[in-house]
C-alpha cells in the first residue's frame, strides 16, 4: 500500500474535455484520488464545459486550461507539455471525459504492477471492454492497433513522440500505437476491464451517429501514410 501511495503522487492525470457528460464530476473526483495532479483541457466549442464543471472546484490539485476547439491531438500535446513542468520522472494517466473507473478494482495496484513488469517505452492502455480474454496473468501484449485513447505511461516517451492531429478520428489516434512500437515500446492491456464509458454510437437526441464519407477518406489516407513511413 505504501508503494501505491508513493506512485499516486507521481501520476499526472490529463483529461481532454470536448463535450463532458453528467458523469464528468465523478471522473474528476476519481482522478483526484488516483493521482497527484489533474490537468483538465477545455476543448469545447461553446459554454457546455462551463455548465458541466460548475460543481468542480479548482484547488491545489486541479488546473483547468481553456483551449477552445483546439483539436484532440493538440489538446493532448498541450496537456503533456504542462505535465512536464512537474518533472520527467513522473507518469501520465490520459483519460477521456466520458469515462469513469471501475470501482471494483484497485487501479493503483494495477499501475504499480505494470511498472514492475514492463519497460519505460511500454504503454498500458486502459481496457474499456470485456472481450480481452486470457487464462493467466494480469496483462496481455496486443499486436494489433486498438481503438483506445486512454492510457498510462512514463512521461519520458513524449520526448520521442507526440500526437499528430491529422490522425485523429472519433477521438481515436490511429498512429499513436504505431509510434510506440517504432521506439521499441509495446502495447499492453490489463486483463480486467478498467473503465466504463459511453459508447461512440450512443443515441444523441434520438438519432444514431453515422459514419460519413470523410471518415473512410481519412482512414485510407492515413493508412497509406503509415505504410510509406
Amino acid at each position: 500500500m505504501e508503494m501505491e501511495n508513493d506512485l499516486k503522487y507521481k501520476i499526472i492525470s490529463i483529461v481532454n474535455s470536448h463535450n463532458p457528460p453528467n458523469s464528468f464530476k465523478k471522473l474528476i473526483d476519481q482522478l483526484q484520488n488516483l493521482s497527484g495532479y489533474v490537468i483538465i483541457i477545455d476543448n469545447s466549442k461553446n459554454d457546455i464545459f462551463e455548465r458541466s464543471v460548475k460543481n468542480i472546484k479548482v484547488n491545489e490539485k486541479i488546473s483547468i486550461f481553456h483551449r477552445r476547439d483546439l483539436g484532440l491531438g493538440e489538446a493532448l500535446n498541450f496537456g503533456i507539455s504542462k505535465a512536464f513542468s512537474f518533472g520527467e520522472d513522473n507518469y501520465v494517466l490520459v483519460v477521456e471525459d466520458d469515462a469513469t473507473f471501475n470501482e471494483n478494482i484497485n487501479l493503483l495496484k494495477i499501475l504499480d504492477d505494470f511498472l514492475n513488469f514492463y519497460s519505460e517505452n511500454d504503454v498500458l492502455f486502459l481496457n474499456d471492454h470485456d472481450n480481452i480474454k486470457q487464462k493467466k496473468g494480469k496483462f496481455i501484449e496486443i499486436k494489433k492497433d486498438l481503438g483506445i485513447n486512454m492510457f498510462f505511461s512514463s512521461i519520458k516517451i513524449f520526448k520521442k513522440i507526440k500526437f499528430r492531429e491529422e490522425f485523429f478520428m472519433d477521438q481515436n489516434d490511429i498512429d499513436f500505437q504505431y509510434d510506440i512500437r517504432k521506439i521499441g515500446g509495446r502495447i499492453i492491456l490489463p486483463a480486467e476491464k478498467i473503465v466504463d464509458r459511453l459508447p461512440i454510437g450512443r443515441e444523441i437526441k434520438g438519432k444514431k451517429n453515422m459514419i460519413p464519407l470523410f471518415r473512410i477518406y481519412t482512414i485510407t489516407k492515413n493508412t497509406l501514410t503509415l505504410i510509406v513511413e
